[in-house]
């Protein structure tokens, strides 16, 4: 019995064995398919076409679409690929007599609300007025000598930077005006000229003054009779530059503005029979000068970009990416115009996370390199992989000249590896596992129960309904005599004689024993 429990735990084992190796190539086929293989590492290999920049081709420039695109360009050229800030500095002019010969364009108009002197004009030495007031007659007569200009350009892609401004004039009058001092004073305010300039847009709204002088003793009895050359007062640089940031602002294609030269006369009413005498009033230069510098607005971007092939295949994974180029700027950066300028790398449109300031920029080669776990997971498998090198400007500012940076050498090395999967060998071991496992079951069911007899088997089954008490009914059983004789009666061969022949056989026998 021992070594019989030894045999069926011996089966068991070998069962449980071949199950448990079933269930994991089972497992191991599950989660591991895709992966199961020779691994193929491949060399670094160097992405990028034309990376010396020789010619044109591979490379493109791209806009972004944030701030002024016209501040920055892109070229390749002398072997190097070129981005530019487009700075500009640029002067407007406005300078000689206001006439038409020297400065044409100067036109003479009524003063609103006011009416003209007797005579104004414009002629070869400037703007020419001279008038006679007789008591009773209007107070205000005013006169505008006006020149639209335009610069032909959008003055909101620009800040001015510098204005100045002279206007020469000279008057001359006689004794018959009154003025502070005079003797006997028959005046409250006196008798004045106003010699004036203002810049407003071209339909002369929200005009601002810009220079002014009114005469205070000219025209006394004692003198002066005359003003020679004298410029007329110029507020400031702030005030000039104001007006004409309003003109510009307030003009449909922010570049025209109008400039204006005024002479305006008041003469008091102070007796009865007073006439004032202007004899000549003139403005003969008219000189203005503004500086403009390009204004750079944030957020403005262009990038070197190349879009190449894709790294195709099933079962591709990229292990590494290394990105290296040198650069340089034609002249130190400006710091203090815009210090978070920068350059940037993006890869599929996604920018790395390091750049490289415009603050570090040197006039010399400079080289730098990008790689790392971060570097590498921004490509990816069957994409186009497509790399930009961005110049970003993040503040506005205004740059009067052009910076250049320049790129050459540019190289990208990727290495990947591909998982070649092997013949797929899972169900075959699958399957024989199987049948393995069907023939030792089939086996064990032979050993323990089919190779005894039928009356065996009844007995082993009935002899184990008895061991677990499940006997429910009285079973008939032959003895152990009746069973040995049953089976030797079936081997024997028993002969029946006739009776007749049974007599002889007897009488024989009889014989027989006489004899002995």
């Amino acid at each position: 019995m021992k070594k019989r429990n030894q045999h069926y735990l011996a089966i068991i084992t070998f069962i449980f064995f071949i199950i448990q190796i079933n269930n994991y190539n089972q497992r191991n086929y599950i989660s591991n398919k895709s992966y199961v293989g020779n691994l193929c590492l491949s060399t670094q290999q160097q992405w990028l076409e034309n990376n010396d920049f020789s010619t044109q081709e591979g490379w493109s420039f791209i806009n972004g679409n944030e701030g002024d695109n016209s501040s920055v360009d892109a070229d390749i050229s002398g072997g190097k690929a070129n981005l530019h800030v487009l700075g500009e500095k640029k002067t407007y002019t406005i300078y000689g007599v206001p006439n038409s010969t020297n400065s044409p364009g100067w036109k003479r108009f009524t003063k609103p609300n006011s009416y003209l002197p007797i005579n104004s004009y414009i002629d070869s030495y400037g703007c020419y007025v001279d008038h006679t007031w007789s008591e009773g007659s209007n107070q205000f007569p005013g006169v505008h000598f006006r020149k639209n200009v335009s610069l032909n350009e959008d003055m909101s892609k620009y800040t001015i930077t510098s204005a100045f401004m002279d206007v020469v004039f000279n008057a001359t009058v006689a004794l018959d005006v009154e003025v502070k001092d005079d003797d006997p004073p028959y005046y409250a305010i006196g008798d004045f000229i106003t010699f004036y300039v203002l810049i407003s847009d071209v339909d002369f709204k929200n005009s601002y003054p810009v220079a002014l002088n009114r005469t205070v003793n000219l025209g006394r009895n004692t003198g002066p009779l005359t003003i020679s050359d004298k410029l007329i007062e110029f507020y400031s640089q702030n005030v000039l530059i104001t007006a004409l940031n309003s003109a510009f602002e307030k003009d449909p294609t922010h570049s025209n503005f109008t400039i204006t030269l005024g002479i305006d006369i008041y003469s008091e009413d102070s007796r009865g029979a007073d006439t004032d005498t202007y004899n000549s009033l003139r403005i003969k230069d008219c000189n203005l000068t503004f500086t403009y510098e390009k204004k750079i607005e944030k957020f403005t971007s262009v990038s070197l970009n190349q879009v190449g092939n894709s790294i195709n295949g099933e079962n591709v994974q990229i292990r590494d990416a290394l990105l290296t180029f040198n650069y340089t700027i034609n002249e130190i950066w400006p710091y203090d115009l815009s210090p978070f300028s920068e350059i940037r790398i993006l890869i599929n449109d996604n920018p790395y996370r390091e750049t490289i300031e415009f603050s570090t920029l040197s006039t010399s080669l400079q080289h730098v390199r990008f790689k790392g776990t971060d570097f590498t997971a921004l490509f990816r498998e069957g994409v186009n992989i497509s790399i930009s090198i961005q110049l970003y400007l993040a503040n506005t500012f205004e740059l009067n000249r052009t910076l250049s940076i320049s790129i050459d050498d540019m190289y990208l090395y990727i290495s990947y590896i591909f998982i070649t999967p092997e013949a797929d060998l899972s169900p075959l071991v699958i399957g024989l596992t199987s049948g393995i496992i069907g023939i030792v079951i089939a086996f064990s069911v032979y050993q323990l129960h089919f190779k005894y007899p039928l009356t065996v088997r009844k007995i082993r089954k009935l002899k184990k309904k008895v061991r677990k008490g499940r006997i429910k009914k009285p079973v008939l059983v032959n003895k152990r005599e009746d069973i040995i004789q049953d089976n030797l009666n079936e081997k024997k061969n028993i002969l029946n004689f006739e009776p007749e022949e049974v007599a002889k056989i007897e009488k024989m026998l009889i014989k027989k024993e006489g004899e002995i």
